[in-house]
């Protein structure tokens, strides 16, 4: 019997139970936490060790105005005469044909959003 008490201690199973939500939420937020202050001393470094390096200038276009626009010499007396002026309305009307462009339309499914 005494060899049996010796190696009791090989039969036995421990069950462990799976770790609650709890755990696990407190486990991802404390990794979470340990990469973005990893991540965010890197960049602090990186930033820092930028300004400090040599200063280098950007190269700046120039920026130049746009011409003045000349508009000639005007008389007061073309301004108030009468008159008829040109109408240019129709210049730019297209006699399109509207008889079956939405034909194509037909046979879709409608999708919600």
């Amino acid at each position: 019997m005494r060899w049996l008490k010796k190696f009791k201690h090989l039969w036995k199973v421990e069950i462990k139970e799976p770790p609650t939500f709890e755990e696990l939420e407190s486990q991802a937020e404390k990794s979470l936490e340990e990469d973005y202050q990893k991540k965010k001393n890197t960049e602090i470094e990186n930033v820092f060790s930028t300004l400090e390096s040599e200063e280098t200038l950007i190269e700046t276009d120039e920026i130049h105005s746009a011409p003045d626009y000349d508009v000639g010499e005007v008389e007061i007396d073309d301004l108030l005469e009468n008159n008829e002026l040109e109408s240019n309305y129709q210049l730019n009307v297209i006699d399109a044909n509207l008889d079956g462009a939405d034909e194509h339309l037909v046979g879709v499914k409608h999708i919600e959003p």
